[in-house]
């Protein structure tokens, strides 16, 4: 028969119980205590763990009656999905084909996307398949929307050009009928609040992506024949477009890199229903540098907009260059480069440095 004097029970009245004794109380708080005040706070710990992880809303409920004085200081859960109350998906977390779906398309598009880009404060993006632009709209920083704003496209393999604004009607443009070479594989792509840059073989062209001419294309940069434009860049704020061509002028001679740069205030919003985009005004003069094997990769402007870095792909000796500009008094200028290596490439050029910051 075990010994009263050692047994844990309930507190009473010490007329019909034995009192325990000092030294087994003692020992019997120091091991069970402690125990509950762990467990109860990893339980704490746990359910935050979940509610994070679950992307939840804890729904706090009263505890129910007669619970006893170390649960009811604790709430129970349940949980409700944040997406269900939500009519516009998380943009934070769409992918560009979901931009093809409902909700955000009235119906499913199965064109195969080429290129995207983003303006430098998030409003706005494009999407890029064979030969069309669209244009999405971020709304509402708070709760962010995503729509549909402008698109183009080149038909007749680019000779005719038709631009549809969200709330207007299908337009076109014919600007290519005479020229003896048409719009091309778009090759890079670049937006900013107030227009988009577009690169193809020959020429780079610049479309207006705000107003109720949103989409219409109003700029256009034509090069010689054999010119490759590599890259095109806003500043963070929209007012100088970089871009960035290959040239060469035959096949005797060595190829030529080249920046142009623009300066988008000089674009005119006067006469914007004009019929064929204007040539836009580059600022001089143009900088260029043999070619060494190597493509842009990555652009960066200073927050000012008055220099800029462009980073390189690398060439078959792993190695990839770094490159600046910068705007002294009214004139670019080029201060040179330097090799960075990189990693050797098993491919002609590899990727090299994909992001910079300056």
């Amino acid at each position: 028969m075990p010994n009263p004097e050692t047994r844990i029970s309930p507190a009473a009245s010490e007329s019909n119980t034995a009192a325990p004794s000092r030294g087994s109380t003692s020992q019997a708080q120091t091991l069970i205590q402690p125990d509950i005040n762990t467990l109860m706070r990893r339980i704490d710990e746990l359910e935050e763990l979940i509610r994070r992880q679950s992307n939840v809303e804890p729904l706090l409920s009263p505890p129910p009656s007669g619970a006893d004085s170390t649960r009811s200081k604790r709430s129970k859960w349940t949980f409700r999905s944040s997406c269900s109350t939500t009519p516009h998906p998380d943009y934070t977390k769409v992918t560009s084909y979901e931009l093809f779906k409902p909700p955000i398309s009235k119906s499913q598009i199965t064109d195969t996307i080429d290129l995207t880009a983003m303006s430098a404060n998030g409003q706005r993006l494009v999407v890029i398949t064979d030969r069309r632009f669209r244009i999405y709209k971020i709304d509402d920083k708070k709760n962010p929307v995503i729509s549909l704003s402008c698109m183009g496209l080149f038909n007749d393999t680019g000779t005719d050009f038709k631009y549809l604004h969200q709330d207007g009607d299908v337009k076109s443009q014919t600007p290519l009928a005479i020229e003896k070479f048409q719009i091309g594989k778009f090759s890079c792509a670049a937006v900013s609040t107030e227009y988009l840059a577009i690169g193809c073989k020959g020429r780079m062209m610049i479309f207006t992506v705000e107003g109720e001419h949103g989409g219409r294309w109003v700029c256009d940069a034509i090069y010689d024949l054999n010119t490759i434009v590599e890259k095109v860049q806003f500043s963070a704020d929209g007012r100088t477009l970089l871009v960035m061509v290959r040239t060469q002028a035959n096949s005797t001679s060595g190829a030529q890199s080249k920046a142009h740069i623009y300066c988008t205030e000089n674009i005119s919003k006067v006469d914007i229903e004009r019929q064929t985009p204007v040539p836009p005004i580059p600022e001089e003069p143009t900088l260029e540098w043999d070619w060494e094997m190597d493509a842009p990769a990555a652009v960066a402007f200073s927050g000012d907009g008055m220099s800029i870095a462009i980073a390189t792909k690398t060439n078959a000796q792993g190695l990839a260059k770094i490159r600046l500009l910068k705007k002294v008094g009214t004139d670019w200028k080029y201060l040179g480069g330097r090799a960075v290596k990189v990693f050797a490439s098993l491919e002609r050029h590899g990727k090299g440095i994909t992001g910079i910051l300056l």
